[in-house]
């Protein structure tokens, strides 16, 4: 599977790519069929979609990337918003020429692809949205967590009572 590095400012971005490898720096070229557009989950990345891109890449032209904060993309914060992604995604997709998209979003993906799609300006072809419903669902207490445990300002929580046989 085909993969590069693009920058966006100083931050590096992993996209992966059907198709044959390119330059670094040069989009890679568009493939036969429509372009289809990958987006992870929240804590995953763009390697999960490896085995679909194959597969797809047979009909299609496909890529996914790493989100910034995930994979092997650049920075050690993910984006502060669902929108500020659906952006991300998109100049990713300008980058590799990727127009009228089909959008493939698991759990957090699929709400980027949501966004994404709301936006006047952006001309998506389809949407595959798996995992998602209609917000992340998660309390801003657990969330305020984690941006703390991720910042080095607090341990890691545990709850033995989450696990399948607790002693």
């Amino acid at each position: 599977m085909p993969e590069k590095y693009v920058h966006r400012g100083p931050l590096p971005l992993l996209v992966r790519h059907t198709g044959i490898t390119t330059l670094p720096e040069e989009p890679p070229p568009r493939g036969d069929g429509p372009p289809i557009v990958c987006l992870h989950d929240a804590g995953l990345q763009s390697s999960v979609f490896n085995d679909l891109l194959s597969t797809l890449g047979r009909r299609a032209w496909a890529l996914a990337f790493d989100l910034p904060g995930h994979g092997r993309s650049g920075s050690l914060d993910s984006l502060p918003s669902i929108e500020a992604m659906a952006e991300m995604a998109g100049w990713i997709s300008d980058w590799c020429r990727a127009e009228r998209p089909i959008l493939v979003g698991h759990g957090m993906g699929a709400l980027v692809a949501l966004e994404w799609a709301r936006t006047p300006e952006r001309n998506v072809a389809g949407l595959v949205l798996c995992g998602v419903g209609a917000s992340l669902g998660i309390p801003d207490e657990a969330i305020e967590t984690m941006r703390r445990v991720t910042r080095g300002k607090a341990p890691r929580p545990f709850d033995p009572s989450r696990l399948a046989n607790p002693a």
